[in-house]
């Protein structure tokens, strides 16, 4: 199974830092924000990840993730050329993926859960898809699906 992280959000609301660097470059506790996401990948043997983001944003990618080596990963970049949402840059992960199952993640998204159950449960259950939600107070502050 392979995993596709998107990382292209601009960051408004964490402006002015994210006029000189993508917000999942910046700092959650004593790493970026998107190796958090990548964690979670390798922690349910997920080892094989793209992750698609802005042709701005991807040489700073490239120094602080380089291939995934060092976090044990390995790691391809794809560019999606403008900001069309979510289902706009999964259609950028359709060569990477090929015909296999995947797991999607938003690069800005942490988490405490484990993906393991979640994601035994989608091996088992043969076609379709599985998208985690999680009920807020102000789902306004955090998109809705």
């Amino acid at each position: 199974m392979k995993g596709v992280i998107l990382a292209g959000g601009a960051g408004t609301r964490l402006a002015p830092f994210t006029k000189v660097i993508n917000k999942h470059l910046l700092p959650v506790g004593p790493y970026p924000m998107i190796y958090w996401s990548i964690k979670k990948l390798k922690n349910v043997g997920i080892n094989d990840i793209l992750i698609i983001t802005h042709d701005d944003n991807l040489n700073n990618f490239e120094k602080i993730l380089g291939n995934g080596n060092d976090l044990g990963v390995n790691i391809t970049y794809k560019i999606q050329p403008y900001a069309g949402g979510i289902a706009h840059g999964l259609l950028y992960a359709k060569d990477f993926i090929k015909t296999g199952k995947f797991i999607f993640m938003l690069g800005d998204n942490i988490f405490e859960d484990s993906l393991l159950p979640y994601v035994k449960n989608f091996i088992n259950q043969g076609e379709g898809a599985k998208i985690l939600l999680k009920n807020v107070e102000d789902p306004e502050r955090y998109g809705i699906a």
